[in-house]
């Protein structure tokens, strides 16, 4: 499997952090930029013995993006057993964060004075995480405790389009994948 992460040190360090925790040395994290060269980047996945790619992004106000990566990425030809998906955070990987502590729907919308709606989110996650920036390290092993809480939380948001996070299919794909190469 290959996880693709668009933020820069954030999602990769999460990642990173849980393959680990996960004993998941067949998982590779890389940070990479994603929209328009999706498809090829995918296409050499593939070639390079990766059954599985995940892209993890944040619409952050770029739905139109975000729409245009799923379609080249639903256009790819799929050889047989491969798979690609886009792992999308509305408005960013922070709200997944967030739910680690709290279930909110709270619409988060981008207000004037550079005040955008991931930084309402980060705002308000640092109610639980004290000093919370972009790109910490530790940011995993302060989450890691309430992983199931996320789980659950991100189920009880169903359909709600703003906020949404599908991280959750990620993490519950890599628990499953842990748990299969544990089975006798």
């Amino acid at each position: 499997m290959l996880i693709l992460c668009e933020g820069a040190r954030t999602e990769p360090n999460y990642f990173d952090a849980l393959k680990r925790d996960l004993d998941l040395a067949s998982v590779r994290v890389r940070r990479d930029t994603l929209m328009a060269a999706a498809p090829k980047a995918t296409e050499e996945a593939w070639s390079h013995g990766f059954d599985e790619v995940w892209y993890v992004v944040d619409e952050d106000e770029r739905r139109e993006e975000i729409r245009l990566l799923r379609g080249r990425l639903s256009g790819l030809r799929r050889p047989k057993g491969r798979s690609v998906r886009a792992v999308v955070s509305t408005p960013c990987f922070e709200y997944w964060l967030l739910l680690h502590f709290e279930y909110t729907a709270q619409q988060f919308h981008g207000m004037g004075g550079g005040r955008s709606a991931c930084g309402q989110v980060i705002r308000r996650l640092r109610g639980h995480l004290p000093g919370y920036e972009k790109n910490d390290a530790s940011v995993y092993r302060q989450c890691r405790a309430k992983l199931d809480d996320a789980l659950r939380n991100v189920r009880r948001l169903g359909g709600t389009r703003t906020p949404s996070t599908e991280v959750g299919a990620l993490v519950e794909r890599l628990r499953r994948l842990a748990a299969s190469l544990k089975a006798p």
